[in-house]
């Protein structure tokens, strides 16, 4: 059961975008990693950044296909390198990572498009408030053939207007509800200084998830200051099939104890919510766990009886600190 946004209390404030978008500024880095899935959607993504009105932009493209194919851009601003070994999906965008210099990020996958203002008003919202950190915005998912989807329950408007939301408690629902209503890497945008170094670039509180990356950023980035929200969809975001993996059950116990680190679920309620969440999530279908055969049924219930355990403890401290007040 995940927890709406609008059912918790935020300290929000107004953001108001100025009426003429900045065409220049901060130099953006836009990270591109292609794959053999992202490949045959990379020129769709990277006419859209070409077409951004905002001009001052560094566009790097790592190339982490298989199979060698041209990608011609007639753009001083866009650099492309082949990959002469597999790197991965974080292998590619760190190397574009480390090419880049820009003062500002902005992540993109190969199979997703920008709207023409996106980079523009993402700059202008970041900006808009010293103690922004990170600045986002809705999203729309599109099918294999850029047919806008009807919105799920993630990609509905967290706000009605644009907005300023304060970090952690953006960051507190968003791990109790196991709802990303904040946005994808394509939504993204952040100041290069506000991340920590590449090293570090997927790790979140000494943990590594292996999956879950826009939360991961979204996370780290949080725990420092504010976040702008535009309501107006940005971006358009290839629909991915939704696969419940162990792997995937793994990874967000990392990011739940990750995040713990760096200040979130610090009441004890909030991380039996989280855990009891994700003790759900685990159970929806066991069927869609894949074929993995009893190892892998094995590890499913030896993850359940430890988040079972886990959640006893946090109840039996709540009652305790309960008692003594």
């Amino acid at each position: 059961m995940s927890i709406p946004l609008a059912a918790v209390e935020f300290e929000i404030g107004p953001l108001t975008l100025p009426r003429n978008l900045p065409e220049n500024g901060p130099m953006v880095s836009v990270l591109i990693s292609c794959n053999q899935r992202s490949e045959p959607f990379l020129t769709w993504c990277l006419r859209s950044v070409l077409a951004q009105s905002y001009r001052d932009l560094e566009i790097v493209v790592v190339d982490d296909c298989p199979v060698e194919h041209h990608i011609a851009v007639d753009d001083s601003r866009v650099t492309v390198e082949r990959a002469t070994t597999p790197l991965g999906d974080r292998g590619a965008f760190l190397r574009a990572y480390e090419l880049s210099t820009g003062p500002l990020v902005k992540p993109l996958l190969a199979a997703d498009r920008l709207h023409p203002t996106a980079i523009g008003k993402l700059v202008a919202a970041l900006h808009s408030d010293p103690a922004n950190i990170l600045a986002t915005s809705k999203r729309v998912h599109v099918d294999q053939d850029g047919v806008i989807l009807p919105d799920t329950p993630e990609t509905v408007p967290i706000e009605v207007v644009d907005v300023l939301l304060r970090g952690t408690r953006v960051g507190n629902n968003l791990i109790t509800g196991m709802l990303n209503t904040i946005g994808e890497p394509s939504t993204l945008l952040w100041q290069r200084d506000d991340m920590p170094p590449d090293s570090e670039l997927f790790v979140i509180g000494g943990k590594s998830p292996e999956g879950h990356l826009a939360e991961m950023w979204v996370l780290k980035l949080l725990a420092r200051g504010k976040i702008a929200y535009l309501v107006e969809p940005l971006a358009q975001v290839r629909r991915r099939q939704p696969q419940l993996r162990l792997d995937e059950i793994v990874s967000y116990l990392a990011l739940i104890d990750g995040s713990k680190q760096l200040g979130y679920l610090s009441d004890l309620a909030l991380e039996r919510d989280a855990l009891c969440n994700l003790l759900r999530y685990t159970l929806a279908d066991p069927a869609l766990i894949g074929a993995g055969g009893h190892m892998q049924i094995d590890k499913l219930v030896d993850i359940q009886k430890s988040t079972v355990n886990r959640i006893g403890d946090l109840i039996d401290t709540i009652f305790e600190s309960a008692g003594r007040h």
